[in-house]
């Protein structure tokens, strides 16, 4: 008796396990240890997040803290979408084929598992068709495709795919350390995978992507901020104290809902591993992004600058606006950010001040507005704004300011090098010399201080690029003129004098020993 209703058991498990993926993970799944897997908050959390976008065909992406397993969770569910339905395509795409090749392994040793059997009995792998990179099952149409692919995002070719899998196409390699990749990944992305998607008749696509944030402009944040691109993403993250997780909601571009859940980490676990559970609240909008010591080049004591004097103090001051640069966006009014800041010298310390650090996002004709009010503000005679495309939005703001009756040109500036290098070269020498060159006041200026703090994988670096490019612009060694007083500047050295005495008024050899103020 014992037996039979084991057996009846283990049957009725079978069949709930075919029609819910929960019950499927706890039939099925082993954890590395070769233990049944337990079901957390979080993965119940997620896999509904994940359900509802496939319900409306929806694309999911993913970003959890490293180690909470997402990559193998994913991995079942593309083998039990193959039992549900054999005829299904699943590609796996990753940021090398080699990577690919080991997700679609340990897809296949899912299939092979006894416990998988007993829920899907009729799957069978074909051997003639059994590949590192691929393998198929015994389906009921006919097709060339395998049932089961793994691809590189920029070294594989696109095949038809209703399952696509992305797993870490971006990488600290492709976004970061090599910037004329990041467009090559989401152009991929687009025209090889996602255009390849192939619904049948009755069918739902499946678009799952997992991710770690590297950078602000990568084929992620892109696709994450894009409001008509059609990407739902869940963004969870654990932070100090460790008590729980917390968890964003993206869609249309935008933030629409956050909350908590419970941290299924031990705290130890997460004391040793603190840096691979996701960045600070500098760094908010992104993810799970780790970002080391080493990595980022500036630190907290960078920011202890004193509190900026009004712009009238300064003696020099220079003012830098980088708006949204995109001649398509701005052509069709989309919003975008707008980074303003400006720098004085200041004459007693002998360093530059920050005394003006501001951002907002609006359509061209707002950014306009606002970076000319913000030079009014500066009082600057010459604002340098980015142009990258095109100088269309440097007219405008010119004819704002005109309207205001603010005498203050504007001028293009066409970036040459690359936003990180440029960052990094003409910010950190400043903040780090002793005494240094360049103040910050991070109590007035927080968002910049906060995307300096999380740079090079922070949400956003628009303050941090209008800072560098501003300091480009300041002289890097001041004349010793500009120190002086002016009675010092228009007292006359004695060797001045001693030569109006040999030397009369009018010669002309006078007029060429003379005539300029001595620099000492």
């Amino acid at each position: 008796m014992t037996a039979d209703l084991l057996t009846r058991a283990h049957a009725w498990a079978a069949s709930a396990a075919r029609d819910d993926f929960g019950a499927f993970l706890t039939y099925v799944g082993v954890n590395e240890l070769g233990d049944a897997f337990e079901h957390r908050e979080l993965d119940t959390f997620v896999w509904s997040f994940a359900e509802e976008c496939f319900s409306t065909n929806t694309p999911c992406g993913l970003m959890l803290p490293m180690g909470s397993g997402k990559t193998t969770l994913a991995c079942y569910r593309a083998a039990w979408q193959i039992g549900r339905d054999p005829n299904v395509l699943v590609s796996i795409v990753s940021y090398s084929a080699d990577r690919a090749c080991e997700l679609v392994e340990l897809v296949r040793r899912v299939v092979d598992l006894p416990a998988y059997r007993c829920v899907f009995p009729d799957i069978e792998v074909q051997a003639r068709r059994d590949a590192q990179d691929r393998f198929s099952v015994k389906r009921t149409g006919v097709s060339n495709n395998p049932s089961v692919s793994g691809h590189g995002i920029l070294t594989g070719t696109g095949v038809r795919t209703s399952f696509l899998l992305l797993d870490d196409i971006v990488t600290l390699k492709n976004a970061i350390l090599e910037p004329t990749n990041r467009m090559r990944v989401l152009e991929a992305l687009r025209t090889t995978w996602m255009s390849r998607q192939q619904l049948r008749k009755g069918t739902k696509r499946h678009t799952l992507w997992l991710q770690t944030a590297y950078h602000c402009a990568d084929a992620a944040a892109v696709l994450r901020e894009e409001p008509t691109g059609g990407w739902r993403w869940l963004v969870v993250r654990a932070e100090e104290p460790y008590e729980q997780l917390t968890w964003e909601k993206w869609s249309h571009g935008c933030c629409v809902e956050t909350g908590s859940l419970a941290c299924p980490f031990p705290e130890e676990v997460l004391r040793e591993r603190a840096a691979q559970m996701g960045p600070t609240a500098a760094a908010r909008g992104l993810g799970n992004r780790p970002v080391s010591g080493e990595e980022c080049p500036f630190r907290e004591k960078h920011f202890d600058g004193p509190e900026p004097l009004p712009a009238t103090y300064y003696t020099r001051r220079i003012m830098f606006a980088d708006p949204a640069g995109d001649a398509t966006k701005a052509r069709t009014g989309q919003t975008d950010w707008c980074a303003v800041v400006a720098v004085g010298y200041h004459q007693q310390d002998r360093c530059w001040d920050v005394y003006v650090a501001d951002r907002m996002r609006g359509s061209p004709s707002q950014q306009a507005e606002f970076i000319a009010r913000k030079a009014v503000q500066a009082r600057v005679g010459v604002v340098w704004q980015e142009a990258v495309k095109d100088e269309a939005l440097v007219e405008v703001t010119q004819r704002v300011l005109r309207d205001m009756g603010a005498k203050i040109s504007v001028k293009p500036e066409k970036p040459t090098t690359n936003k990180e290098l440029r960052i990094v070269q003409s910010l950190e020498p400043a903040l780090a010399a002793s005494p240094p060159l360049l103040r910050v006041c991070g109590r007035m200026f927080p968002d910049l201080r906060g995307e300096a703090l999380a740079f090079p994988a922070a949400a956003h670096d628009d303050l941090l690029d209008a800072l560098a490019s501003a300091y480009a612009k300041a002289p890097r060694r001041p004349s010793f003129l500009a120190s002086l007083s002016k009675e010092r500047r228009n007292r006359k050295h004695p060797l001045d004098e001693h030569l109006e005495g040999l030397m009369p008024k009018g010669n002309p050899f006078r007029e060429m020993v003379g005539g300029a103020p001595w620099e000492g």
